[in-house]
């Protein structure tokens, strides 16, 4: 099928009221997470492309409602990102681009925001089951840990326990950057039923400062009640001096705003 006519076709659907994406897209709703850049190559046969679907995500969080520039450090750019926010954006859709058959980035956006994907298109595959979903993502993580930061939010994003899991297990590696890692220790907070975990990694001398100042940070943006017993410990038992700032600041209103991580994501 041309694709001009295919364009047609997702213009019919966004008319529809079909849960598709502000920017235009190519409509591929009925393919699987597997089958959908197998077929979007078969229309787009050369060049880039993206392969895009949407999955439950945790409550209180907002992404990509704006654009984040620092002009003094270039690497802070990208979408905005923040946790235990209220209203939060729940129409958020994972986006995964292909040069050739080879997945070289991926980006969580706000589907009710437009983006500059270039000449680039963009393949829509619907609503995915989060299983189908960290199934694949966590293909990509154990094969392509340099997809670092973006990936690693895919994966955190989903309202599904199993996305803590995954990450505790393969978001803490070594083969992602510190980067990436920090991003995996968020949101292993976001999820019920860590706050063991993370005060562990924060109480062990054997890590790096920054990773168990990342956990600190973890715990103290957590919803979960379990939390605040672990910083209290961790605030009488750990005494380096910069996790005891981390607590300090935050308990004094220094950190109240909401986490924000901002960046490349590659």
């Amino acid at each position: 099928m041309p694709y001009a006519i295919l364009l047609v076709f997702a213009a019919w659907a966004c008319a529809a009221g079909q849960e598709v994406p502000s920017d235009n897209v190519v409509p591929l709703q009925s393919a699987s997470l597997k089958e959908g850049p197998e077929q979007a190559r078969k229309i787009r046969t050369t060049g880039s492309l993206w392969v895009a679907y949407r999955v439950e995500v945790k409550p209180n969080i907002a992404i990509d409602t704006h654009e984040v520039n620092v002009p003094w450090d270039a690497t802070i750019h990208g979408p905005d990102v923040s946790v235990n926010v209220s209203p939060s954006t729940a129409a958020l859709g994972i986006f995964v681009r292909y040069d050739e058959n080879k997945a070289i980035q991926i980006e969580v956006f706000n589907l009710g925001r437009k983006h500059d994907f270039g000449s680039a298109p963009v393949f829509w595959l619907g609503q995915k089951p989060n299983g189908d979903s960290l199934s694949f993502l966590l293909t990509l993580l154990k094969t392509l840990p340099n997809l670092g930061v973006g990936l690693v939010r895919a994966i955190g994003i989903h309202r599904d326990s199993r996305s803590a899991d995954i990450l505790r297990a393969h978001g803490l590696v070594s083969t992602l950057s510190n980067r990436a890692r920090e991003e995996a220790l968020c949101w292993i907070g976001q999820s019920y039923g860590q706050s063991s975990f993370l005060g562990s990694l924060a109480s062990d001398a054997r890590l790096s400062i920054d990773e168990r100042s990342a956990a600190v940070l973890a715990l103290l943006e957590s919803p979960d009640p379990a939390a605040r017993p672990e910083v209290t410990r961790l605030r009488s038992q750990v005494k380096e001096r910069r996790i005891q700032a981390l607590i300090e600041g935050y308990n004094r209103g220094a950190a109240n705003s909401p986490r924000q991580t901002n960046g490349p994501t590659i």
